[in-house]
């Protein structure tokens, strides 16, 4: 089962509301490029967490967004662009109102395997050992990609699927171009070990939530594992365990007709009751209560 719901891109369009931007992609759900002004008029915020089965980035040229990635919120200001792989949670919580920039998601088959694909690649595997998938623009970058973006649009609306390739390869090599400037990234021992609990909790999250289980994957001891993820983060390790299931927990509720006991079952809880008392103490509000506070009943 599929814990935080997935949205193809066509479904994604589905569930904001409908704008002037029109599908004329051979197949509308491969890619698409939308203006932040129009995208935050479109948008009923806060956009309840989900992941996108292809990869997505906002380019905030004027104004700030804030958007959560996983239990992590992030301040997106102008001249920052952060671009996300696919299946990461993600959420939009707020636009300013000057907001100015853009929205896009485009799947790996629109890249050369030898040029986009690569590109993309560098760009995301230096993000995630950052864990901070924002970069900021430099100066002197910020109009050629805005002008880049701004023909990529100009291709989408006129149906150039060929264009639309060749300036998101420009686009992401633009991007790669920032990276290879930027100082390498050198973990110590307790950001790596934090960076694979990171990773095993991503995979992991449905079946164990146990220190314990999470230090025995990654050969160390309990109190070896909480100490680093605590030197690397400021969070302890049972705190980002119970911050990623109650964001799974959310999203099932926000998106699924689950019952509560199924929604339980489904994260590995196989008590109701204890899952409710989960929820209530680190949310604040029973399950029912939180779907009837977002406006739902099942």
């Amino acid at each position: 089962m599929t814990l935080i719901p997935q949205y193809n891109p066509e479904g994604f369009k589905a569930a904001v509301k409908s704008g002037s931007e029109k599908s004329v992609h051979k197949e509308p759900s491969d890619f698409y490029i939308v203006d932040l002004s129009v995208q935050k008029d479109q948008l009923n915020l806060p956009f309840l967490p989900h992941r996108l089965t292809m990869n997505d980035f906002v380019f905030v040229k004027k104004g700030e967004l804030v958007k959560t990635v996983c239990s992590d919120s992030y301040s997106i200001p102008g001249c920052t662009l952060m671009i996300l792989p696919a299946y990461k949670i993600r959420t939009m919580e707020t636009f300013s109102e000057d907001i100015e920039g853009y929205y896009c998601h485009f799947p790996d088959e629109l890249l050369s395997r030898d040029n986009g694909f690569k590109s993309l690649q560098e760009i995301l595997n230096y993000l995630d050992l950052k864990n901070d998938h924002r970069i900021t623009i430099p100066d002197a970058m910020k109009e050629n990609l805005l002008f880049i973006l701004k023909r990529m649009k100009e291709s989408y609306i006129q149906n150039d699927n060929d264009l639309i390739s060749s300036y998101l390869q420009t686009f992401l090599a633009e991007i790669k171009s920032i990276i290879q400037d930027l100082p390498p990234i050198i973990l110590t021992t307790n950001e790596t070990t934090a960076f694979h609990f990171r990773k095993a909790i991503t995979q992991y999250i449905n079946s164990v939530h146990s220190i314990q289980e999470y230090a025995d994957m990654l050969h160390v001891s309990p109190n070896h594992l909480n100490k680093s993820v605590k030197m690397a983060t400021g969070k302890t390790a049972s705190s980002i365990i119970n911050e990623t299931l109650t964001m799974e927990a959310r999203s099932l509720l926000s998106n699924t007709q689950l019952s509560i006991a199924d929604i339980a079952f489904s994260l590995g809880i196989e008590d109701p009751s204890y899952f409710t008392r989960f929820f209530k103490k680190h949310s604040g509000v029973s399950p029912n209560q939180y779907r009837k506070r977002i406006g739902l009943s099942y």
